[in-house]
């Protein structure tokens, strides 16, 4: 089971999907921000998340809105934020404008999305690596 809990009512408003078929969690911005052409700004969401035993393999992963990326040139500062299954603090937005004008962002705005996926696969550590695949990109060849 997937659980957010609002840190403080006041300023946050629990993640939610836009609908039945969507793949992510929306994440509001808790307060009114105004983002400079190469600058990154960090929020608290005040949301806090907790996976239960059954999820313990899953990590949220936190994407920009499509329309704020392509319309506003923003993006999460790190490309991907990664919200692993026993992180237990508030959920912390760090949005980065590549853009070349400010961004406003309005209180309780929809800024980002986690999607959850699960990880973890069955491995083998070995100190030598098979020759069967070198030359790195295209090495299957054209077709």
């Amino acid at each position: 089971m997937i659980i957010f809990k609002t840190v403080d009512v006041e300023k946050a408003y629990l993640p939610i999907r836009g609908t039945k078929k969507s793949a992510g969690y929306d994440f509001r911005i808790p307060e009114d921000v105004v983002i400079k052409p190469g600058e990154t700004y960090t929020v608290d969401s005040g949301i806090q998340l907790r996976l239960t035993d059954e999820h313990e393999h899953y990590v949220g992963l936190m994407f920009i809105r499509s329309s704020l990326g392509i319309k506003k040139h923003l993006r999460v500062s790190n490309s991907v934020g990664v919200i692993d299954a026993d992180y237990e603090d508030n959920i912390r937005i760090a949005l980065h404008n590549y853009g070349k004008e400010p961004v406003r962002l309005e209180k309780f705005e929809k800024v980002v999305q986690m999607v959850f996926v699960p990880y973890g696969f069955n491995t083998q550590i070995r100190d030598y690596i098979s020759e069967e695949r070198t030359g790195g990109v295209g090495s299957t060849g054209k077709f």
